[in-house]
């Protein structure tokens, strides 16, 4: 089975200030636009996705307390996360550390992993 992925290319012209010259004729720049926004997306981090064999994949932590493999699609990267085009569900706990150590069917204790924003204001608070 071949994979394949649809690109679009755009033409765009446009007008923009150039104090002092910085961009010359037959220079380029690269733009990124959003084509496509998604409600109520599933991010996965990217930390916790592994490739095998051509296949992504991630460990959840089960209700059983076990740990197992769940082979996910994965969309667009969004800044440190990828979206889950299938796979998982929303409410389904991801394993995102000591992944080197993980194999199917081991017991887990999962706790909630503190957010960037908590984390950053942990940190300053902590100064």
């Amino acid at each position: 089975m071949t994979q394949v992925k649809r690109i679009k290319y755009l033409r765009i012209a446009a007008a923009f200030p150039n104090p002092g010259n910085i961009l010359r004729p037959g220079q380029f720049g690269r733009i990124k636009a959003e084509t496509e926004v998604r409600h109520n997306a599933l991010l996965i981090p990217q930390v916790a996705v592994f490739e095998f064999q051509g296949l992504h994949q991630v460990y959840v932590a089960g209700t059983d307390g076990k740990a197992h493999v769940e082979t996910v699609n994965l969309g667009a990267q969004v800044g440190a996360n990828w979206v889950a085009e299938s796979g998982i569900s929303a409410g389904d706990k991801v394993i995102i550390d000591n992944l080197q150590k993980l194999r199917e069917g081991v017991p887990v204790s999962p706790h909630a992993a503190a957010t960037a924003a908590s984390q950053t204001a942990s940190t300053s608070a902590g100064r």
